[in-house]
């Protein structure tokens, strides 16, 4: 399949035909974590919780998933990791565009990107990823996030997955 992305010559390891990142090929959800790092709040490492590994389980067996929830849980977190360990670990989703809703406010929708950027920042510091204000590619995927009072100057995308935190947007997960 042809890259819908302009090919250019970069000194990014990750447009290198091995890289550190295919060390992820194959690897479950919580060897992907075992490997990046589980994640910190308040300076505390936390393991996934099995609520966690419900939510994941609940995300790859069914379309459509609403989570009704409280702040602070991590389920941002959560959703981040699952989506950068299914870029990294398989070819599932390899020239996909994924869109995340989050709030209202541009600025938050760029420090979810940053979040999902610094993922691989306390393990493979020389990994750097490409990135725009609130775009960023991994490998050859595309992750748009964006504010919710944005989302119809996006619906021309042909997207594999839309993640939001409002209810009205339910095309794969809902958090809210």
């Amino acid at each position: 399949m042809k890259s819908p992305y302009p090919l250019y010559k970069s000194s990014n390891p990750l447009f290198e035909e091995s890289n550190q990142l295919d060390i992820f090929k194959g690897k479950s959800f919580l060897e992907f974590n075992d490997i990046i790092g589980l994640p910190v709040k308040n300076n505390i490492e936390h393991k996934i919780y099995d609520y966690e590994l419900d939510v994941i389980d609940k995300i790859e067996s069914n379309r459509n998933i609403w989570i009704k929830k409280s702040r602070g849980i991590g389920i941002t977190e959560l959703v981040l990791r699952f989506l950068a360990w299914k870029i990294v670990s398989s070819n599932e989703l390899e020239y996909k565009k994924i869109m995340i809703v989050s709030g209202t406010m541009l600025k938050h929708a760029n420090d979810v990107k940053e979040r999902m950027q610094s993922l691989f920042e306390r393990r493979f510091p020389l990994v750097k990823l490409e990135s725009k204000f609130t775009e960023l590619w991994i490998k050859n995927t595309n992750i748009i996030c964006m504010p919710s009072r944005n989302v119809k100057d996006h619906r021309h995308y042909q997207l594999y997955n839309i993640f939001s935190s409002f209810p009205k947007f339910h095309h794969h997960i809902a958090v809210f």
